[in-house]
C-alpha cells in the first residue's frame, strides 16, 4: 500500500476493532443487512471511492437487503485484523464476525493500460462459497451518481447476487457506438463504446441502437446463464420506400415495420421554424420593452421633463421646438428622437408578442402532433402516440410510459 493509506488504515484500525456491528432497519421483514467495504486499491482512489459509493446506492435501492450503516474499508479491516494481501477465507470469516455481518461486498481495484482501471469484486456469504466477477471500465468514471458507474454498479449487483441466475450479453461492433442502447424496445441510456456488456435473464433478446430518430445498429442472441453471449451489431441500412420494407421482429414478438419517417414529415421542420420565429418575437419584443424602459430613465431626457409643465406632455414640447431652461435638460431635437423611437419599439410590441406566442404555440403543437415522425414507441399500436409497457428483471419490477411526439 502506500505509505498514506497505511496511515489511515492504522488511524481507523482501533476504532473498526471498537466500533460495535453496524444495523440499519431492513426495508422489509425479510430483508438481510448488507455491508459493502470500500474497495482497496493502491493507485486508483478517487476511483475505488466511486465505486464504493455507487454500488451502496445500489444496494440501498434494492428490495433483497438492507444496507448496513457503515462505512468500513477492507484495507482498514485487513490491517486490523492482521490478514494477507488479499484476504483469505478465514480472514473474511474474522471481518464477518467483526462486522457481525452475513453477507458483505469486498474488492481491490488497480490501474490498468488504456487509461483504465480492474476491479476484483467478491460477494461473501455465510456457508456459501465465494462468488466473484472481474470489471474493467475507464478511469474517468469518478463520480458515484454518473449515470455510466450507475449503469455499472447495477450489473455487478446483479451480476452476483443473482449470479448463477443471470447472464451477460457482450455487444460487440466494428466502429465506435453513438447513440442509445435499446433491448427489445425498452431504452437503456447512452453507448458509447464498440464493446459494451449488459446483465439480463436467460431469454432471446434484440439489441438496437439508434441514432437521430432511427435504428443504426441491430442484433440479436439468446443470454443464458452458462457463458458469456456475444452479439454482434450490424448496421442497419435506411430504405427510404416504406412500402418496399419487409415486417421486422422487435419487443418479443411484437411486429411492425421499420421506421422511416412518412406522411407527416413537413410538420416537424414546420414547427421548429414556428417555434424559432415565435421565440426571436418574442425575445425581440422583450428587448424593444428594455430600451423603452431605458428612454425614461435617460437623465437629460428627465431633466427636460421635469422643466415642463406639468398638464403638458414632454414629447409634444419637444416636436414643437420648445426649449426649458433645466440644468443639463436635452435638446428638443435629441427629445424628439427619443420620443419617436419609443413609439415605434412600442407599436412594434403590440405586434411581437401576440404573433410570436401564436407562433411559438402552433409550432409546438405541429412538433407535437408529427407522430409520424418518430419511431412508435415498444409496445404501441400503429398510430398510437403513447404505450404502456410493463417490465421486470431480477429484484425489480416496473411499467414504463412511453410518449411519442
Amino acid at each position: 500500500m502506500r505509505i498514506r493509506t497505511l496511515v489511515a488504515a492504522l488511524a481507523g484500525a482501533l476504532v473498526a476493532l471498537a466500533a460495535p456491528p453496524a444495523r440499519s432497519a431492513p426495508p422489509g421483514p425479510n430483508a438481510q443487512v448488507m455491508h459493502v467495504l470500500e474497495v482497496a486499491t493502491d493507485d486508483a482512489d478517487d476511483q475505488s471511492k466511486a465505486v464504493t459509493l455507487a454500488l451502496r446506492h445500489r444496494v440501498r435501492e434494492s428490495k433483497e437487503f438492507a444496507l448496513a450503516d457503515s462505512d468500513q474499508s477492507l484495507a482498514v479491516l485487513s490491517l486490523a485484523l492482521k490478514c494477507p494481501d488479499p484476504p483469505n477465507a478465514p480472514c473474511l470469516t474474522n471481518i464477518a464476525n467483526k462486522l457481525g455481518a452475513r453477507q458483505f461486498f469486498w474488492g481491490t481495484m488497480k490501474k490498468v493500460p488504456g487509461n483504465q482501471v480492474a476491479l476484483d469484486l467478491h460477494l461473501w456469504q455465510r456457508g456459501h462459497e465465494d462468488v466473484h466477477e472481474r470489471f474493467t471500465f475507464s478511469d474517468n468514471l469518478t463520480e458515484p451518481r454518473d449515470p455510466a458507474l450507475e449503469r455499472l454498479a447495477d450489473q455487478m449487483y446483479q451480476r452476483l447476487v443473482f449470479y448463477g441466475r443471470v447472464g451477460v450479453a457482450r455487444l460487440v461492433a466494428e466502429r465506435a457506438l453513438d447513440g442509445e442502447l435499446f433491448v427489445n424496445g425498452r431504452a437503456q441510456g447512452p453507448i458509447t463504446h464498440a464493446q459494451h456488456e449488459l446483465t439480463l435473464p436467460p431469454g432471446e433478446y434484440t439489441f438496437e441502437v439508434r441514432s437521430g430518430g432511427r435504428v443504426t445498429l441491430s442484433g440479436r442472441g439468446r443470454v443464458a446463464v452458462t457463458q458469456v453471449q456475444e452479439v454482434r451489431l450490424v448496421p442497419v441500412r435506411a430504405q427510404p420506400d416504406p412500402a418496399t420494407q419487409a415486417p421486422v421482429d422487435v419487443d418479443g414478438g411484437v411486429t411492425r415495420a421499420p421506421y422511416t419517417g412518412g406522411g407527416s414529415s413537413w410538420r416537424r421542420p414546420v414547427g421548429v421554424i414556428g417555434i424559432s420565429l415565435g421565440g426571436a418575437l418574442l425575445l425581440a419584443g422583450a428587448y424593444s420593452s428594455l430600451r423603452v424602459l431605458s428612454f425614461g430613465e435617460d437623465e437629460a431626457y428627465k431633466a427636460y421633463r421635469s422643466g415642463v409643465a406639468p398638464d403638458q406632455d414632454a414629447c409634444d414640447q419637444a416636436a414643437a421646438g420648445v426649449a426649458v431652461n433645466a440644468p443639463g435638460a436635452a435638446t428638443p431635437g435629441r427629445v424628439d428622437r427619443l420620443c419617436g423611437a419609443s413609439k415605434t419599439l412600442t407599436t412594434f410590441q403590440y405586434v411581437a408578442y401576440p404573433v410570436g406566442a401564436l407562433a411559438a404555440g402552433a409550432g409546438l403543437v405541429l412538433l407535437l402532433s408529427a407522430q409520424h415522425d418518430s419511431p412508435p414507441a415498444s409496445g404501441a399500436a400503429k398510430g398510437s402516440r403513447w404505450a404502456l409497457t410493463p417490465s421486470a428483471g431480477p429484484g425489480r419490477t416496473g411499467l414504463d410510459f412511453h410518449l411519442t411526439f
